[in-house]
């Protein structure tokens, strides 16, 4: 009796399979990697537009006080420096009031915060002051943001 193979029968052979599953996982890592980038940076663009509303609270409490006297320390103030920080890393955040901690009589604030990843072309760092200067920057925060304003 001569059987003939049945080729519905016939299966994938193991070095098809491993060079399947090599292809899907260097899809998946390209795939992974790619929107990994992303979250950082639709983070950061959520960073960067809590700053800018908190330039825009920092006006409106300039006009009401006359003076930016315990701006950081402001209650609405805070509510914005906790948004940023469930972003981005609490412990990387500072806000100052004319130089250093010191907001008696003060007409100026700043406050910079890391961004997420390395996705930034001109830095790591974001900071923006009561003049509503926006500014990235690879400087350390205590240096980029001094004496009240973005250096």
């Amino acid at each position: 009796m001569n059987r003939k193979k049945d080729k519905s029968l016939a299966g994938f052979t193991i070095i098809e399979l491993v060079v399947a599953i090599a292809i899907i996982a260097v899809l998946a890592t390209i795939v992974s990697a790619n929107v990994l980038n992303y979250i950082d940076k639709s983070k950061n663009a959520a960073i960067k537009s809590n700053m800018a509303n908190l330039f825009t609270y920092g006006a409106t409490y300039y006009i009401d006080n006359d003076s930016y006297n315990n701006f950081c320390s402001d209650a609405d103030t805070d509510v914005f420096l906790d948004e940023i920080n469930e972003i981005a890393d609490p412990n990387l955040i500072t806000c100052t009031c004319d130089t250093g901690n010191s907001c008696n009589n003060a007409e100026a604030w700043c406050t910079v915060v890391k961004l997420k990843g390395s996705l930034t072309s001109s830095g790591n760092y974001f900071c923006t002051d009561s003049t509503g200067k926006k500014k990235e920057s690879d400087a350390n925060p205590s240096l980029s943001c001094s004496g009240g304003f973005c250096h």
